[in-house]
């Protein structure tokens, strides 16, 4: 378990709400609430989920029994509407969060939560973009799927751990690592880059790990006009003009990205087995040409 968000991201990356918003829900918000409810030997809870809200929410009973746990849950505001709930806090001196003073009519964490546009539900403001407007906190899971979830936050977890060293190791050879937001900034130079493209729970991506930092070291060591960088393509999205080169899936991939006069890169994908020698040998080829 982790305390601050650092130690979170340090532990999933810091998009995993992006990547994988069904194991971003599970971490964050159902397997703690599991945890508590189990700790404290809860049998009934009390949520504040509502029918005006629309979506999953819109034909909850008043009594509901969760299949997951055979817990009673109780919503005893389902037949409420949104200006009841803020005459009650009014009415009653109740505090609440200050975002709704702002516009904001549903609140999560900071990475699910946006305004909501009144034409567009009370809840559109959750989760943009995304098929689902829950964390799944309130969604009904059979044994075999929290067991496979499971799995599934051990095997990311893990990449991330490798990956936080692997990034060390990187950075002392001089590889570059790129980011949604350095993006730009490394193709500004006016030399061609060498990108790498990868998966932290992805183990081809790190078994390339050895030959990738090995190549590194004979482009430095050479003094190849080279920059030679890694991306975390999970997580870290690339900007609009470079999108459709970079629609290939699986990974790792490697990418040879050089200046144009256009400003924007022409972008070749290496197609070939992923080992020193034939890596080495084509960046090289294609460079000469």
């Amino acid at each position: 378990h982790v305390s601050t968000r650092e130690e979170f991201e340090k532990k999933f990356g810091k998009r995993l709400w992006k990547a994988s918003p069904e194991v971003y829900g599970y971490v964050t918000k159902v397997e703690p609430t599991k945890r508590a409810l189990d700790g404290l030997g809860v049998q009934a809870w009390i949520t504040g989920r509502r029918r005006s809200q629309g979506g999953q929410r819109a034909q909850i009973a008043l009594v509901e029994i969760d299949p997951s746990d055979r817990r009673i849950k109780l919503n005893p505001m389902a037949n409420w509407v949104h200006d009841q709930v803020f005459q009650y806090v009014k009415d009653h001196k109740l505090p609440y969060n200050k975002l709704h003073d702002e516009g904001y009519t549903s609140i999560g964490d900071v990475v699910s939560t946006e305004k909501a546009e009144a034409s567009e539900g009370e809840r559109s403001g959750r989760f943009k973009n995304q098929e689902s407007k829950e964390c799944g906190m309130h969604l009904s899971t059979d044994a075999s799927s929290v067991s496979k979830m499971e799995r599934l936050v051990e095997k990311i977890s893990n990449g991330y751990e490798w990956d936080n060293d692997a990034r060390e190791r990187a950075a002392k050879i001089g590889i570059v690592t790129v980011t949604e937001e350095n993006f730009e900034e490394v193709m500004a130079g006016a030399a061609p880059v060498l990108l790498e493209v990868y998966a932290p729970w992805c183990g081809h991506c790190r078994a390339l790990e050895r030959d990738w930092n090995k190549l590194a070291r004979a482009v430095h060591t050479d003094g190849d006009n080279l920059i030679v960088a890694r991306m975390d393509g999970w997580q870290n999205d690339v900007p609009a003009p470079y999108q459709k080169p970079f629609e290939a899936t699986g990974v790792p991939r490697v990418y040879l990205l050089r200046p144009t006069a256009s400003g924007v890169r022409s972008v070749e994908l290496y197609e070939g087995e992923k080992e020193y020698s034939l890596l080495l040998g084509w960046v090289r080829e294609r460079l000469a040409a």
